[in-house]
């Protein structure tokens, strides 16, 4: 009776950490849905539906050291918080007000830093591709219907500075459908199906002609390390580098008769790309103002090289932007942290992944590493690790290969 028990309450146990993490990734498209029912309480219903599974795991008493960890890290983040307005009480407006404070951009459980908790709760490498897949397939249609309404509508409503505007791109199209393109991407390099090619090209097309051009970098970053990975790791090492190098060639001298096949290709679907029309006139390294953003920040941190605490970029860069943060991780980095310590943090990262993707046996865990790599990339050029959920996510998969790693040496002896 209890030998049947036992994998019967494992199968629930691995359900509704599956469960879990797919609702988590694909939430705006669970919003989508509960919006038209909701009462105006999306946020409210979507967070509760999609913790549920986790509140029965806690209740089942799975999963503890998962969620434990994952409450030391909110406490130890709570408290850099608490000690930072402590030193610095004039962050007040900028860690209460409703959009882009601390509630708004980080603690509300549908924010980045809660991505550490569902990684870690399945941390099972293929089977976090596995749901991620699914979660891709999801976001598509919630990202497709997206994208078919600005094409009906013929420009995007985007909210700026607290404004809604009309605009004929939306900065944050690209970057939320960045993750999943990337995941099709993976998967149609790795096991070379069609479907997962036609995915990511449904995806391109979607990027240029709705997007900004920082997705592109970011997968043009994934695709690097990507290959730089496979040639370390193959034997056909050299006709890998010859096919790379050849296309490489190919792109540089012929990729203005390519960008005009693909201009008329999407002109005869009805769209066009700023990207390409960028990238034709030579303006596509335009930084639009961030130059501006960077030097405040490189001031900042000159200044005062002890650092400024937790979002402490916002009252010096609030009035440039007004999300406040440097578009640029190792700056916003340096200046919460300091010099001392952020380059600290920087270089224990990139020096405990750049080790993981030379290990041989960890498994898919380098799969998740080269995606969510390629998907961070995203906070060089936009956005803030306080919200977004990508170095979050590396940081469960370093905790998860470390006990992965500590497994097998029990194991092996």
């Amino acid at each position: 009776m209890i030998l049947k028990t036992r994998p019967k309450l494992t199968i629930l146990i691995d359900q509704l950490a599956a469960l879990a993490f797919i609702l988590y990734f694909s939430m705006p498209l669970l919003k989508r849905l509960l919006r038209p029912i909701s009462f105006g309480q999306t946020n409210f219903v979507a967070i509760a539906i999609t913790y549920l599974p986790v509140f029965l795991l806690i209740f089942l008493g799975r999963k503890k050291r998962c969620w434990m960890e994952f409450i030391v890290l909110l406490s130890s983040i709570g408290f850099f918080f608490l000690f930072t307005y402590f030193l610095h009480p004039e962050y007040e407006y900028y860690y209460v007000r409703e959009r882009y404070g601390v509630w708004d951009y980080v603690l509300r459980p549908d924010n980045g830093i809660y991505a550490f908790l569902f990684i870690r709760l399945v941390d099972d490498p293929k089977k976090i591709l596995k749901y991620l897949l699914i979660c891709s397939w999801l976001m598509f249609i919630h990202l497709g219907i997206s994208f078919f309404e600005y094409i009906a509508r013929g420009y995007w409503i985007t909210v700026r500075e607290g404004t809604t505007v009309h605009s004929s791109y939306n900065l944050t199209f690209g970057y939320d459908l960045l993750l999943f393109e990337i995941i099709f991407l993976y998967f149609a390099l790795k096991y070379k199906k069609l479907i997962h090619w036609i995915m990511a090209i449904a995806g391109g097309i979607m990027m240029l002609a709705g997007g900004s051009r920082g997705p592109f970098l970011d997968i043009l970053i994934f695709l690097v390390v990507y290959i730089s990975v496979s040639i370390q790791r193959s034997r056909k090492k050299l006709f890998i580098t010859s096919s790379l190098i050849a296309l490489l060639l190919v792109l540089y001298f012929g990729y203005t008769p390519i960008l005009n096949v693909i201009s008329t290709f999407l002109s005869r679907m009805g769209l066009s790309s700023r990207l390409i029309k960028m990238i034709i006139a030579g303006t596509a390294s335009d930084d639009n103002g961030r130059a501006e953003i960077w030097a405040r920040a490189i001031q900042m941190i000159k200044e005062k090289p002890w650092g400024y605490g937790a979002m402490g970029s916002r009252e010096g860069i609030y009035d440039l932007i007004y999300v406040g943060h440097p578009h640029n991780v190792f700056l916003e980095i340096l200046i919460d942290y300091g010099v001392i310590f952020g380059a600290g943090i920087i270089l224990t990262g990139f020096v405990a992944f750049f080790r993981m993707l030379k290990m041989p046996d960890i498994g898919e865990w380098t799969a998740l590493i080269l995606i969510f790599i390629g998907a961070s990339c995203q906070l060089l050029l936009s956005g803030t690790y306080w919200y977004r959920p990508w170095l979050w996510v590396l940081l469960a998969i370093g905790i998860s290969v470390y006990h992965f790693r500590r497994r097998e040496r029990v194991i092996n002896g």
